[in-house]
């Protein structure tokens, strides 16, 4: 979160994993890992709500429903992680 510009978890407890994840994809120039959207909504989750016991794969099935029924943007980085050249 910090390549976003997030210092702290109250800066981030009123953003969207789904949107964050969108963000950091065109920052970076490839599509992130599917997991990567799972931290991010568990980042904003627990900011919200600190005593939760909520771990990143507990996000999978709502980032899956969310994908199936919003998809991405059409602009999303065509290239994946996986391929991105290393510096």
């Amino acid at each position: 979160a910090v390549d976003l510009g997030y210092y702290s978890l109250g800066d981030i407890k009123h953003e969207s994993g789904a949107d964050l994840i969108i963000r950091l994809e065109k920052l970076k120039g490839y599509w992130e890992d599917p997991c990567a959207e799972d931290a991010l909504r568990c980042i904003v989750h627990y900011a919200n709500d600190p005593e939760s016991a909520k771990s990143w794969w507990d996000f999978t099935e709502e980032r899956k429903m969310y994908r199936e029924r919003c998809g991405y943007p059409p602009d999303r980085p065509s290239t994946p992680w996986y391929e991105k050249k290393r510096t």
